[in-house]
């Protein structure tokens, strides 16, 4: 069964405000752990971790909190009020460009495409054909990266050949239907909604990104992040967490259909479903993450790169050096 990921982002939407869903916490042990998370998949290895009793056997209590948005999980973080958390990569990239330096990248798991894409009328026969044309997308987000990357990779410049329109991904739907735009990017659910329209196609995905066909990273890759005196002062406790997180990506990759039924309460999706899109993600083992946080590795070079590129598109005032704020010491 192909998924969208319409019903799972719904389910996460919902899931991320803390008034429907309260923290979860995981039985008795020596370590307390508070964790930012919510119903999107790049928390799955912690919540399965939980119901599965794997972070228990390692003496963890993880205190599950939900947050709507990243930015708001990693302003808890910031704050003190969670120790450990999952954000994608380019939402982290800003607070870094500022220079903040209260929270570390200490692990790098799922990386997954299709869930964002360029959708035109059916008349547009390329990405080269948008030139003089407008296409709506929601400015300094990951579907407005990978659309000033497409263009660019076509030979378009975003503010002489097109015109680009800042519209938010849920009123994208109608603009396109009564033509006041010729193209959008969107993300699931909404890329996945307007892809069933009639007199539309797909002129390219998220796995067109260049720095995915070069490097392997998509414009949306989760990572693990730490508060850095938490990490200094309960480095045993992270220790515990990595090892059970990690536990947790192989008994996704080896077991969606247990998976499916731990994150029934998370997410509320069907169970065939909830297994197609534990699928559809590549869970990295405890080895893989390891040469996805090498220095010199495919996986932080293009992190770097996504970087630079928000910088040339002036998504951030500076390029960080993303290389300060790993500490693979966890992995």
């Amino acid at each position: 069964m192909k998924v969208t990921r319409r019903a799972i982002l719904k389910s996460a939407a919902v899931a991320g405000c803390s008034a429907f869903f309260p923290a979860v916490v995981s039985g008795q042990a020596k370590h307390v752990i508070n964790y930012g998370g919510s119903g999107w998949l790049g928390h799955y290895p912690v919540w399965v971790g939980m119901k599965a009793g794997l972070f228990g056997a390692k003496g963890v209590n993880v205190n599950f909190q939900s947050f709507g948005t990243s930015s708001a999980r990693l302003g808890a973080m910031l704050s003190g009020d969670i120790d450990l958390g999952c954000t994608g990569f380019v939402s982290a990239v800003p607070l870094m460009a500022r220079g903040s330096r209260h929270f570390s990248i200490i692990g790098a798991f799922s990386n997954s495409t299709n869930l964002e894409g360029l959708i035109a009328h059916q008349d547009i026969g390329s990405i080269k054909s948008l030139k003089g044309k407008k296409i709506g997308t929601s400015f300094a987000s990951t579907a407005h990266l990978l659309l000033l990357d497409l263009l660019n990779t076509a030979g378009l410049h975003p503010e002489t050949d097109v015109t680009l329109i800042n519209i938010s991904s849920t009123e994208m739907a109608a603009a396109l239907q009564t033509r006041q735009l010729d193209a959008v990017v969107s993300w699931t659910p909404q890329f996945n909604k307007i892809l069933t329209f009639p007199g539309v196609k797909l002129l390219a995905n998220d796995a067109d990104f260049s720095l995915y066909k070069k490097y392997g990273v998509s414009p949306v890759p989760d990572v693990l992040i730490g508060r850095k005196d938490y990490l200094k002062a309960k480095a045993d406790a992270v220790h515990l967490f990595y090892k059970a997180f990690s536990e947790s990506c192989v008994l996704l990759s080896e077991d969606p259909a247990r998976c499916a039924k731990y994150l029934s309460d998370l997410t509320n999706l069907p169970a065939a479903e909830q297994v197609a899109v534990i699928k559809d993600v590549q869970w990295s083992r405890a080895d893989q993450q390891k040469t996805l946080l090498n220095p010199s590795g495919n996986f932080l070079t293009g992190l770097q790169q996504m970087a630079d590129m928000m910088g040339a598109y002036k998504l951030i005032e500076k390029s960080p050096k993303i290389g300060d704020w790993i500490d693979a010491t966890y992995v």
